[in-house]
């Protein structure tokens, strides 16, 4: 296989751009790194949260630029975010008007819920825990001993 980019890039179609660049910067703290065209309505946008890349494209560029019949469906994708705390974030996301669909719930050793984009692709927020069985109640991995017993 010929050598790729050491930084992979998810593209994420929408039929508008802006609304999905508004919510990974505003809610999620994404930085443009690019857009084209810089002067009118972008067709593509690309964002980086500390070593992951997206960008947002428009489902029409797919089409005129590329060929592509990219038809709308159900969601293909979930960005997964691990946070400090699941419950405080979805909160906070769904206090800023983003759709949920699931709120945060333990889920083997993780508690992670989910949301949508505006371009309806799933978005979790998730952190990483474990249940205590001596206590029945979930506790964080930060506040596990060794024995995988919370503190």
């Amino acid at each position: 296989m010929n050598e790729c980019s050491s930084t992979p890039l998810v593209n994420l179609i929408a039929d508008e751009v802006l609304p999905s660049v508004e919510f990974y910067t505003r809610h999620l703290g994404f930085t443009e790194t690019f857009r084209t065209p810089r002067d009118d309505i972008p067709v593509h946008v690309e964002l980086v949260l500390g070593t992951l890349k997206i960008a947002i494209s428009a489902r029409s560029a797919a089409r005129t630029d590329h060929g592509l019949d990219l038809q709308p469906g159900p969601p293909r994708v979930d960005l997964g975010f691990w946070c400090e705390d699941a419950d405080a974030a979805y909160t906070a996301l769904l206090e800023a008007g983003v759709p949920g669909l699931a709120s945060p719930h333990d889920s083997g050793p993780n508690r992670i819920g989910f949301l949508t984009d505006p371009a309806g692709h799933l978005v979790s927020v998730c952190l990483s825990g474990h249940t205590d069985q001596r206590i029945g109640r979930w506790a964080p991995s930060s506040q596990l001993d060794e024995g995988g017993l919370a503190g």
